[in-house]
């Protein structure tokens, strides 16, 4: 359990270590450090994706229940380019937008934003310079895959959110430069 708790705390210290001169709430650089307070996985979907079950991390002000790492390549140990944070509880009923307190949590978080104002989406984009690098942020229903050959213990969350009706879990999704 002492593990668990200092893995957390990492995970919530490195995802909210400023960027350049902007304050983001994504973890700027995928290190071997936020890696590891990912946790081991608890689920694997589609190729190359992972669910990690980090305890007491937040993003955004929201609890988050569950990440999916997505990797460049086939194997969960390829470089992860992107990280699904699901807000815990929070679903969008098709057809509308984000609540609006959601949508100025994400602007307050990520400069160049305008998604509280008139803008219909949730979406931004920086420039990046290696490998690993945050290059762009977005609220989103996530990339949930579930395929026949899906298994883990921790599946049960992931597999809820892709059967609801009527709505799209919310995820902050957290995008990172590829490898060449």
């Amino acid at each position: 359990m002492r593990t668990l708790l200092i893995a957390s705390a990492a995970l919530a210290a490195i995802a909210s270590s400023p960027a350049s001169a902007d304050d983001i709430p994504c973890p700027t650089k995928i290190t071997p450090e936020l890696v590891t307070a990912l946790g081991e996985p608890v689920g694997w979907l589609g190729a190359g994706q992972t669910v990690h079950a980090p305890a007491g991390l937040t993003m955004i002000g929201q609890p988050v229940s569950y990440v999916l790492a997505v990797h460049a390549g086939s194997d969960a140990a390829a470089p992860i380019t992107q990280l699904d944070y699901r807000l815990q509880g929070l679903n969008r009923p098709y057809g509308q937008r984000y609540a609006v307190d959601l949508r100025k949590a994400f602007d307050k978080g990520f400069s160049g934003s305008s998604c509280a104002s008139g803008n219909a989406s949730c979406l931004v984009d920086y420039k990046t310079n290696a490998a690993g690098d945050f290059s762009g942020a977005e609220l989103s229903e996530g990339d949930i895959t579930i395929p026949k050959d899906a298994h883990g213990d921790g599946l049960a969350p992931v597999k809820a959110d892709y059967k609801l009706d009527g709505a799209d879990p919310v995820f902050l999704v957290c995008h990172y430069q590829a490898p060449k």
